[in-house]
């Protein structure tokens, strides 16, 4: 049975090996696996749940603590041998879920990951970094909750520090500002 434990850990450490040595990056520039059948259309529970156990992190997790518990036990025979493979494919079980759920969680996590520039259009913004007609500054806004700071440039002489100012476009990443009418100064 330790044949099945220490193959078991060769084949998750190579696993690791080759996504480390090789950069294996997603499409979203995550580094590791993805789960299967990510997006697809039907009974989104039961497909959330099963795709837990068919993602790659899933195997390679589990296949790492099946293997590390169970070499581990058998060569220090601290167990008989059915209490290690219970305790072997437990622990990988464990792992592998705990692994594909913290991944999917920062996956999640990630795809919010605050408010859009163009969501920030119509909004008003403070001054942190004068700004002129052909000077770039810098403005922070309210967006959804979310505190955004951007560049800002405006047609106006100069807009000075802590002045307010409307969000009325952004090109390129930078954000087009004039100064906010009173009424919609906070």
């Amino acid at each position: 049975m330790i044949a099945v434990y220490l193959a078991a850990l060769v084949v998750a450490l190579g696993v690791v090996g080759v996504q480390l040595l090789g950069g294996a990056h997603g499409h979203d520039g995550s580094v590791g696996a993805h789960d299967v059948s990510a997006g697809a259309h039907g009974d989104h529970d039961a497909l959330s749940t099963a795709s837990l156990f068919l993602s790659t992190r899933f195997w390679t997790f589990a296949l790492l603590a099946l293997g590390l518990v169970g070499t581990l036990l058998s060569l220090l025979r601290l167990a008989s041998p059915w209490a290690i493979v219970v305790l072997a494919i437990t622990s990988g079980v464990v792992s592998g879920l705990f692994a594909a759920l913290v991944f999917r969680a920062l996956r999640r996590s990630d795809r919010w990951s605050g408010a859009s520039l163009n969501e920030a259009i119509g909004t008003t913004a403070r001054v942190l970094v004068p700004c002129a007609k052909g000077r770039v500054g810098k403005v922070r806004a309210l967006v959804k909750g979310a505190t955004v700071d951007m560049l800002a440039m405006t047609d106006a002489e100069e807009i000075e520090i802590g002045a307010h100012v409307l969000i009325a476009a952004i090109d390129g990443g930078i954000a087009k500002v004039e100064r906010a009418p009173l009424e919609l100064e906070p």
